[in-house]
Parts: structure tokens; C-alpha cells; sequence
């Protein structure tokens, strides 16, 4: 991702070990978002980064790992961030909550609540 978009890393771990793990595939969709598919990626996924909707303050998006598909929605709350004199602005997130249906996700731990243009684990995906 571009240096200048504010970027959500979440990390996969195994539920019964507590160990990062891989899966074989995840795809991330946005139902109702123009473009829809915010991710898709196939073999050995241990993490991935997305982002979030600066325009809201509830993302809702669907995970889909191993072809199981999860809802999850996440909260947070948006404020200006000054890149450069060349970039401009940009706008960070701080994120308020997270939940998940548990169809493949046991549970979503947040790591870091702060979603910036420096990419670092905000979430910890256990399956």
C-alpha cells in the first residue's frame, strides 16, 4: 500500500496454539462499497492489510478464509494526519471495537488500535 493511506494489519494465530499461523486463502469484501473486494490473496496467508472507510465510522466487511466466510465490523473514529508538505493530509483511525460472527474466526483481539500510515499488527485473528 501507498505510504499515504492509512493501512489495517491483521495477523492470523492458530486458536489452540496461540502460534501465527497460515491459511490456504482469505478474500476481504466491503458488501455495498463501490469495487466491493479489498483483498484477495491465495497460499500460505499468515497476515494481511486493508483499509478502513475514512467517510464512516463502522466498516463491515467480510473475511473469507478457507473459503469460510465471516462478517466482521469494525468501529473507530477519524481525524486528520499531516504527511508532508508534498503529500499533504491523509486520515488516520483509532479504532473503538471489533466484533465477528464465528462461522472459521473463534475471536479478533486488537493488538493496536491505532491505524496509521506506519503498517503494524491492529489485529490479531484467532482460527
Amino acid at each position: 500500500m501507498d505510504e499515504t493511506v492509512p493501512s489495517v494489519k491483521a495477523v492470523i494465530f492458530s486458536s489452540s496454539t496461540g502460534k501465527v499461523v497460515s491459511c490456504d486463502s482469505i478474500i476481504v469484501t466491503a458488501p455495498g462499497v463501490n469495487g466491493d473486494t479489498v483483498l484477495v490473496k491465495e497460499k500460505s496467508v499468515s497476515n494481511f492489510i486493508f483499509t478502513l472507510d475514512p467517510s464512516n465510522t463502522v466498516s463491515r466487511m467480510v473475511f473469507k478464509l478457507n473459503n469460510i466466510k465471516d462478517t466482521v465490523t469494525i468501529t473507530y473514529t477519524t481525524s486528520p494526519y499531516f504527511v508532508s508538505d508534498a503529500c499533504g493530509y491523509t486520515f488516520c483511525h483509532s479504532i473503538t471495537g471489533i466484533t465477528s460472527t464465528d462461522n472459521i474466526i473463534d475471536s479478533i483481539k486488537l493488538a493496536d488500535k491505532s491505524v496509521t500510515t506506519n503498517v503494524k499488527s491492529n489485529l490479531r485473528l484467532y482460527y
